[in-house]
């Protein structure tokens, strides 16, 4: 197995051991296959799915400076590769395949899916989810 293999799969699994962050996947999943036919017009053209949102909203309200790296992190993806950059981009594998994940601390992550024409934020949890 490639380091590169084993880094994938070790993101992986902390994913899907965070109860918050497989939830928010689930539930942004079925939000994201049941508008399977939009397209992202200009004025869209990032898409936040299920509950990420009010997710995004908690993280802003206890911790602004982790909200602030996220932010940064998300505006990155949007104006860049988002296969590329800061926060160890990682595809994800197995029941997650097609999803990516980014770090934006040691223990929080942000986890989205990208096409040519928009980035699509399906989970932000992690570390922080704790102090809820």
């Amino acid at each position: 197995m490639s380091i590169e293999d084993y880094d994938q799969l070790t993101e992986t699994l902390y994913v899907l051991q965070n109860k918050s962050l497989s939830e928010q996947i689930e539930q942004s999943i079925k939000t994201h296959e049941a508008r399977a036919d939009h397209k992202a017009s200009q004025q869209t053209i990032n898409e936040i799915t299920g509950n990420t949102w009010q997710e995004h909203e908690n993280l802003r309200k206890s911790n602004r400076a982790l909200q602030a790296k996220l932010c940064k992190l998300i505006k990155e993806m949007l104006h860049d590769n988002p296969a590329v950059g800061t926060g160890k981009p990682e595809p994800l594998k197995h029941q997650c395949q097609g999803l990516w994940s980014r770090r934006f601390s040691a223990g929080d992550r942000v986890i989205y899916r990208f096409d040519d024409d928009a980035v699509y934020l399906f989970a932000i949890g992690g570390h922080h989810d704790q102090f809820k």
